[in-house]
């Protein structure tokens, strides 16, 4: 069931970055019977590159791991390339 009758109070939106491959999407829902106002918004990033503090963060905080080029894999670097999602979610009801 739709929350709401009025398609005209319900927007959506959304964005790309060409140099990230990122993207995202918003939708706000309104004047609903059960949802007085809210909102959901997705982003994707893709493509990112990690700076040297950001792989260091990253680095301390993983288990011990092999050499790089064995099975398990190698460190993690300034620049290697990562990608992220958020998932936000706010709801008012009536």
């Amino acid at each position: 069931d739709n929350d709401n009758d009025n398609d005209n109070d319900n927007k959506s939106s959304s964005t790309t970055s060409t140099t990230t491959q990122s993207g995202g999407i918003t939708r706000v829902l309104q004047k609903g019977t059960v949802i007085e106002k809210g909102a959901c918004s997705f982003t994707l990033l893709r493509g990112g590159k990690l700076t040297a503090d950001r792989a260091a963060a990253i680095q301390g905080r993983q288990p011990q791991q092999p050499p790089p080029g064995t099975d398990g894999g190698g460190s993690i670097r300034e620049g290697d390339e990562y990608a992220a999602a958020a998932l936000s979610i706010v709801l008012h009801s009536r």
